[in-house]
């Protein structure tokens, strides 16, 4: 291994020049070129020989091996797996193998493609692979068809068999079209598109990924590694499987992933269709040349792909638009991609018709120095090249934009970035000292073993490395590893006495790691444990102790103790505004959380407030437009829905709705911010838009999670029940009959809430009132206690007083609901004093308007004390006062 060089900024300059114009030669080739181009600067060639035999030792870290012959199948043929009859082998990888196999009955016979998990252990990641796949139905994704588990405790996957070819193979071998290929790639788009609307994201998108069936379609594969966008918890492999010349920079760097993270894949994927080369050409690169290039080289060039390269295109034909598309699709930051899926296929389908496109090209300055100026990597002390995966550990879980003094904080530990560059070049060294092809998992597997053997007299060194494997794995979500790991090297820690660090932050990472598992108690104990340590020497712990405030608001909450957690929040808030001020990412969202805090404890005047202060911060941030600014804005509206601010509900949701839509698409999360911003506009008296968004959320949310789904029952329930308002019953009921006609106990709120609904539209339909022993079992289908009971039980009784059709027996149901209200919401709030105005009409048409005119007055005299006399809750509920 060479050693690190003292160069000047000229010769430094020379050998890069010479080595980036042989990187990507065959082995004798570029040592052959380099010989001749370097042969009067003997020291330099010397320098440029060594690298050159290292980039061609050094294994491919980042993908698994494509086939694993040495290695046996597990399963024989005709052996049976539950339904499923092994025909033969199809694949065999690093982690898994695939079978042909099929399912007969009498009345028919199935194949499918079964992928079975060698390693048990990640039997996490096959679990959360068939979720994923049951949330998708599209006809260019493969379909979900099974999957469990073996006797021998293997987990298997079983989806839809496509005979055909890669998609690989049917660029070389079916000499496509441009055309055929764009069109070919339209239909790959609009699977991945699907996939975003249901708000999963692939995260290795690349050819070997998708098949072509027989009759030409497209089938997008493997969804091993995805991940739901709508779940902060969701498990992430610890394994490093995606591919390199198709993995995005923040896949590497470890930052969170996007819709963006796939429009770079499918870049990557249009670049192969046009090129017949991976977009980076990392065949023989070694880890460090791999990360270097997708992180610091400009996007890839359609030009430079077809280089030594029987390319089916000339380049004149792929020089402009083409090229540019590519560029953005596969730019460094995910900002300057294109914004969408749809984005994207706009654009080839404006190629496609002689339109102009949107992606502009590039105006290239300066290439940043590579991999021989910046990382001398051979050394371990110019490990330097890992970096951003180094800074991936020590950075918050807010990693974005930080300022100076976040950065700083980031990075607060020179002792502990050490840690971690020497976990990592343990793991580099494991990847390039072993004959064969190792998986992710493999790699960190036989560091922290080398770790425990090399180590085993320095256990204070052993624990500090060891934490940053347990680090690493925290970090990806692995808890089922981190939490041993952790707990090791606080063992190792203690035994050897070797102070407080790393371990203050260790404990919290393994508090953390117990939160996300259940393990409430013991969570709260390690967290104590490095709170007592790091309050020994707060100036040194600051940003940490700060950054201790959510998970211990969390604790805290999850315990019943929510005016506590309140109170940790804002200490942490206040503490953080006076270290790093109010332009602060860390900043913005501990206000969130404080607001989110409000808005749980029913305070949602506080809750208002704070959100109007957390979202100040992300405009000083300039992150208004990014996930947590949609979260904001989605509990603020639902705050002031509930507060009765019926203005600010309508500003913040609709802000919400727009914000959604152009970030994701339509989901079935549009379909319920739909749904609040239409319930909204309702309460303001607005019928004609509220009706619309409604009617929008209720086909969204059949076509993303179908008509059976939980949330189309509430959808709907709201739907008709408005269609009751504005008198259409007839309406109503075409709208119950969709989702609420074949519902089972046990029953959801959201299904009682339903059901209601239902009773009172056939009464209503068929103009019979409705019996009483229907609203009888109706309320006993509510099991829970609670506020949210009560008010579903409320919502019951008002049903039933509609259902009577204007019998006095209306009157006792309506009493009861404002009785219940006031119990969960308090005597002033808009909605209990809405349903006394209902008791006033019921009331005055029973001719009793002394009582009526009494609880009408009563209702707008209180809703003008707490909301003020020109509010929109006053007057949506002195429209619903009743005539004398």
């Amino acid at each position: 291994m060479p050693a690190a060089v003292s160069l000047s900024p000229q010769e430094w300059q020379e050998l890069e020049n010479a080595f980036d114009a042989v990187a990507d030669l065959p082995d004798a080739q570029r040592e052959q070129r380099l010989t001749a181009q370097l042969q009067e600067r003997p020291d330099l060639l010397q320098h440029a020989l060594g690298w050159s035999r290292s980039l061609d030792q050094a294994d491919d870290f980042l993908e698994p091996p494509a086939q694993a012959a040495d290695k046996p199948y597990t399963l024989a043929r005709d052996q049976q797996i539950d339904d499923w009859q092994i025909l033969e082998p199809l694949a065999h990888g690093g982690t898994s193998e695939v079978y042909l196999v099929s399912r007969n009955s009498e009345d028919f016979q199935q194949h499918g493609a079964l992928k079975l998990l060698r390693n048990g252990s990640l039997g996490k990641q096959f679990k959360r692979e068939r979720q994923l796949l049951n949330r998708l139905s599209h006809p260019n994704i493969a379909h979900f068809l099974d999957g469990c588990t073996t006797a021998s405790g293997h987990a298997y996957t079983v989806v839809e068999y496509v005979p055909g070819l890669s998609l690989s193979e049917a660029c070389h071998q079916q000499d496509l079209s441009l055309t055929q290929r764009l069109q070919l790639f339209l239909k790959i788009c609009d699977a991945v598109r699907h996939a975003h609307a249901q708000l999963i994201v692939h995260r290795d998108l690349k050819p070997g990924n998708v098949r072509i069936s027989v009759d030409g379609e497209p089938k997008l594969l493997d969804f091993g590694i995805g991940r739901l966008l709508d779940n902060p918890d969701d498990l992430e492999t610890t394994q490093v499987l995606f591919t390199p010349s198709y993995a995005a920079p923040e896949q590497i760097e470890q930052s969170p992933v996007s819709v963006a993270t796939d429009i770079y894949g499918l870049g990557g994927v249009l670049h192969f269709m046009l090129c017949h080369r991976a977009p980076w050409g990392l065949d023989k690169a070694s880890l460090p040349v791999a990360i270097e290039r997708i992180l610091d080289d400009e996007p890839p060039n359609l030009l430079s792909g077809l280089a030594g390269e029987q390319a089916p295109f000339s380049r004149r034909l792929l020089q402009g638009d083409l090229n540019h598309i590519v560029q953005k699709a596969m730019a460094r930051d995910p900002a300057q991609r294109y914004p969408s899926v749809d984005a994207l296929a706009g654009d080839i389908q404006a190629f496609l018709d002689y339109r102009p496109i949107q992606a502009s090209g590039h105006t290239f300055g300066q290439r940043a120095w590579r991999f021989l100026r910046r990382n001398p990597w051979q050394s371990a002390t110019g490990f330097t090249l890992l970096s951003a995966l180094i800074a991936g550990l020590a950075l918050s879980q807010f990693q974005t934009q930080q300022i100076a003094a976040e950065r700083d904080a980031a990075l607060r530990s020179a002792e502990r970035a050490h840690a971690v560059r020497s976990s990592l070049f343990q793991l580099l060294h494991a990847s390039q000292s072993d004959d064969q092809a190792l998986t992710g998992s493999d790699l960190f597997e036989n560091s922290i073993s080398d770790i425990r053997k090399v180590y085993a007299d320095d256990p204070g060194t052993a624990a500090q490395m060891l934490a940053g494997f347990g680090q690493l794995y925290f970090i990806n979500n692995d808890y089922t590893r981190a939490e041993p790991l952790l707990r090791e090297a606080l063992a190792l820690a203690d035994d050897s006495a070797v102070g407080s660090w790393p371990m203050p932050e260790a404990r919290i990472d393994l508090a953390q790691t117990l939160f996300r598992t259940g393990n409430y108690a013991e969570a709260a104990s390690f967290l104590e444990q490095a709170l007592s340590v790091m309050q020994q020497d707060p100036m040194r712990w600051r940003h940490d102790l700060i950054d201790s405030a959510s998970l211990k608001a969390q604790l805290l909450r999850n315990e019943g103790n929510i005016e506590q957690a309140i109170a940790v929040l804002r200490t942490g808030l206040d503490q953080q505004l006076e270290l790093a001020g109010e332009n602060s990412t860390v900043t913005a969202i501990l206000a969130t959380n404080l607001a989110t805090n409000y808005l749980y404890a029913g305070q949602l005047e506080q809750a208002q407030q704070a959100f109007q202060q957390a979202w100040d911060y992300w405009t000083l941030t300039q992150q208004t437009e990014s996930p947590d600014a949609l979260n904001l804005l989605n509990n603020w509206g639902l705050a002031a829905l509930r507060d009765g601010d019926l203005n600010t509900a309508q500003t913040r949701l609709n802000q919400a709705h727009e914000l959604r839509t152009k970030l994701f698409g339509p989901s079935a999360a549009l379909a319920a911010l739909k749904k609040n911003l239409g319930e909204a506009y309702w309460h303001l008296g607005d019928h004609s838009a509220a009706l619309q968004l409604m009617s929008e959320a209720e086909s969204m949310t059949v076509e993303f999670v179908g008509a059976a789904s939980p949330l189309h029952i509430g959808i709907s329930s709201y739907l008709a029940d408005l269609y009751l308002e504005i008198g259409r019953a007839d309406d109503a009921s075409q709208v119950l009959q969709r989702c609420c006609r074949d519902m089972t106990a046990p029953y959801s709120l959201l299904q009682v809430r339903a059901h209601a609904v239902a009773l009172s539209t056939d009464a209503l339909v068929q103009r019979q009132p409705a019996s009483d022993d229907a609203f009888t079992r109706t309320l006993a289908m509510i099991t829970d206690s609670g506020q949210t009971a009560d008010l579903v039980r409320a919502f019951v009784q008002e049903k039933w007083a509609q259902a009577q059709l204007g019998d006095t027996t209306a009157l006792e149901h309506l009493a009861a609901s404002v009785a219940l209200r006031r119990q969960a919401q308090g005597p002033d709030h808009w909605q209990t004093l809405a349903a006394q105005l209902k008791w006033a009409q019921a009331l005055a048409l029973n001719n009793r308007r002394t009582q009526a005119r009494e609880l009408a007055d009563a209702a707008v005299l209180a809703a003008r004390r707490r909301y003020g006399e020109n509010s929109a809750a006053v007057a949506a509920l002195e429209s619903q006062k009743p005539r004398f």
